[in-house]
């Protein structure tokens, strides 16, 4: 599903984060990362996607990427 919404719209980061969220719940935990970087990429203004990417990484044991990844969200995101 997600796969053809992205061959059609290959710059739609919601698709981007929601396949993102289907790996993770598989388990596939790269794929994820990589899904969820990729929708950061597009739209930089969705925290959670930074968090959820954040999640991605302390599970993979890179807490303080995680962490530094998260933070930098904060940065990114208008005041």
């Amino acid at each position: 599903m997600y796969d053809q919404a992205l061959e059609r719209a290959p710059t739609l980061a919601s698709a981007w984060k929601n396949r993102g969220g289907a790996y993770a719940r598989s388990g596939d935990d790269q794929r994820a990362i990589a899904d969820y970087t990729r929708a950061i990429e597009l739209n930089p203004a969705d925290g959670d996607t930074y968090f959820n990417r954040a999640n991605m990484l302390a599970r993979q044991g890179d807490s303080p990427g995680g962490d530094r990844r998260l933070h930098s969200r904060d940065r990114a995101e208008p005041a």
